[in-house]
This record gives structure tokens, C-alpha cells and sequence, in this order.
């Protein structure tokens, strides 16, 4: 008993490529299949690159208008808080300017510990 066998081989071929536009081959097959869609697929490309930029600075813009502020609220309640003490110790209240500069270091202690953390 002789059986014939036979052997088959399957070659498998795999292109990868990253990025929003295919490689200048693709782009040809894509403009065989469909006219004008190389072209469209490199403004949707633009399009999407153009969108990202505009969020990118639109958060750099918002990070810094609330760095901004923060550093006015923050010199508004030096200002104030310095008012408070040098008020306490004119009225000879010293444990209420003692009180409000331990309050003080401990609230700016507190912020820079929970930044320091995140």
C-alpha cells in the first residue's frame, strides 16, 4: 500500500505601516480604486494633524491661564493674611497673628505636599 502524499506550502506575507497616511503604493491602489482618494485620504490626514495642534494649544493655553490666576489669588491672600497679622499684633493680639501665620505655612505647606504627590 503506497499512498501518495503531497505537500502544500502556504506562504504568508504581512505589511504593516503606522501613521494616518499609507505608504505611496497604497495611495496609488486607493486612487485605481476610487478617483481622487489619495488625495482625500492626505487632507483628512492635514485635517486631523491640524485639529490635534489646535487642542494641544488650546490645553497649553488653559494650563496657563490657571497658572495665571493662581499666582493672583495666591499674592491676593499673602496681601490680605499680612493685613490680618499686622492688624492682630497692632490690637496686641498675638495669638491670633500666631495662629493665622501657622495657618498660613500649613495651608502653603499642604499645597506643595499634594502637588509634590501627584
Amino acid at each position: 500500500m503506497n499512498k501518495d502524499k503531497t505537500m502544500q506550502n502556504v506562504v504568508l506575507a504581512q505589511q504593516q505601516y503606522s501613521g494616518p497616511i499609507p505608504p505611496a503604493s497604497e495611495l496609488i491602489k486607493y486612487n485605481e480604486a476610487c478617483e481622487n482618494a489619495a488625495d482625500r485620504i492626505i487632507t483628512m490626514a492635514e485635517k486631523q494633524a491640524k485639529h490635534r495642534q489646535d487642542m494641544e494649544k488650546a490645553e497649553l493655553e488653559s494650563r496657563l491661564t490657571t497658572v495665571k490666576f493662581s499666582m493672583i489669588c495666591s499674592t491676593l491672600c499673602v496681601i490680605v493674611l499680612s493685613g490680618v497679622i499686622i492688624y492682630a499684633v497692632y490690637k496686641e493680639a498675638t495669638g491670633t497673628a500666631i495662629a493665622a501665620c501657622i495657618g498660613a505655612i500649613a495651608t502653603v505647606a499642604g499645597i506643595f505636599i499634594y502637588h509634590k504627590k501627584k
